[in-house]
């Protein structure tokens, strides 16, 4: 009797630590899966912000080349105002010649 008791725990210890490592199992597996999901959600949002990333650079090359092509157009506009500037000075200073002269020719 006594060895059919001990028997009898023994494969009822044995049965529950088998249903504890079958729990613990399942419990792994759910965790398993839970940190793959996260990690499939960690992926998808780090391609998102590299997209964005790549949206963005691409935006700022866009500003950049907008702003050189304005800068260029003002260095030529300042330009042409420096050129038109400097002939009408040299138109003015021509013109007080002229006219420098042709005083001096009445008097003379």
């Amino acid at each position: 009797r006594e060895a059919l008791r001990k028997e009898r725990t023994s494969r009822t210890s044995v049965e529950g630590d088998a249903t504890k490592e079958r729990h613990a199992a399942a419990e792994l597996q759910e965790q398993n899966a839970a940190l793959h999901a996260h990690n499939i959600a960690l992926q998808r949002a780090r391609e998102a912000l590299h997209r964005e990333r790549d949206a963005i650079a691409h935006e700022r090359d866009q500003v950049i080349e907008r702003l050189h092509a304005a800068e260029s157009a003002l260095l030529h506009t300042r330009a042409r105002m420096l050129e038109s500037d400097r002939q009408a000075a040299a138109a003015e200073e021509a013109a007080r010649f002229a006219e420098y002269k042709e005083s001096h020719a009445l008097a003379a």
